[in-house]
Formats: C-alpha cells, sequence, structure tokens
C-alpha cells in the first residue's frame, strides 16, 4: 500500500485526532488565561495584606483595612486556584502530547501493521480504546 493510499484509508481516524489537537490547543489557552488571572488575584491579594499587616505594626488605623484573617482566606483561595490551572494546563499538554504521538504513528505506520478488514490502523484501534 502506498503512503497516500494510508494516508486515504485513515483519512477518519487522522482527522479525528486532528480535532482533539485543536481542541486541547484551545483548552491550553484558557487554562493559561486562568492561570494569570489567579495570580493576579494573588499578586493583589498579598499587597492587600502587605497593608493591613503594615497598618498593624505602625499602630495605624486599621479601619480602612479588611480583617486580616479575610484576606489570608482569599489569598488561600487564590493560591488554589492557581494550583488548579497549572495542574489543568499540564494535563492539557499531556493529551495534546498524546494526540499528536497518535497522529504521527497514523501518518507514518507502515503497511503491514493496518487491519485487513477496514484498512484502520492497529495503533489507532489500541490508542482509541485505551482513551
Amino acid at each position: 500500500m502506498t503512503d497516500a493510499k494510508h494516508i486515504t484509508e485513515n483519512i477518519d481516524a487522522i482527522l479525528e485526532v486532528a480535532k482533539r489537537i485543536k481542541a486541547g490547543k484551545g483548552r491550553y489557552s484558557r487554562t493559561l488565561e486562568q492561570e494569570q488571572q489567579a495570580r493576579d488575584a494573588v499578586k493583589s491579594l498579598q499587597r492587600e495584606a502587605h497593608a493591613a499587616t503594615t497598618a498593624m505594626v505602625n499602630d495605624e488605623d486599621t479601619s480602612q483595612h479588611r480583617d486580616l484573617a479575610d484576606i489570608q482566606r482569599d489569598l488561600l483561595k487564590a493560591h488554589n486556584k492557581v494550583d488548579k490551572a497549572i495542574d489543568k494546563s499540564h494535563d492539557d499538554v499531556s493529551a495534546m502530547d498524546n494526540a499528536c504521538e497518535t497522529l504521527l504513528a497514523l501518518m507514518n505506520e507502515p503497511a503491514e501493521k493496518t487491519d485487513e478488514n477496514d484498512g484502520a490502523s492497529a495503533r489507532f484501534k489500541e490508542s482509541a480504546a485505551a482513551a
């Protein structure tokens, strides 16, 4: 079987994997934006906590500041959002890497590894079954 024929016979599987890669890229971009927003929130809360702490240490009027315990709770939540966004971005990258490997395998697979019944690659069937 020629390379063109192999690709033609596996076009549906190739397109499906390409769609997974494109969707993963979109998820990854959104996750990076969420991570940046969470990091910005952390920095803002850290500045707020610093201002409140400085006012307490300098024996200044603290009525204009929120309670330090409330700021710390919000800061913990913001840190957790950063952590979740980082974990999610790692998962998105891993999923895209797996999809790229599958795509390369479909594109480069030799003729003797194809299924005689329908022409679909055996490796794609294995990876689809695992997913």
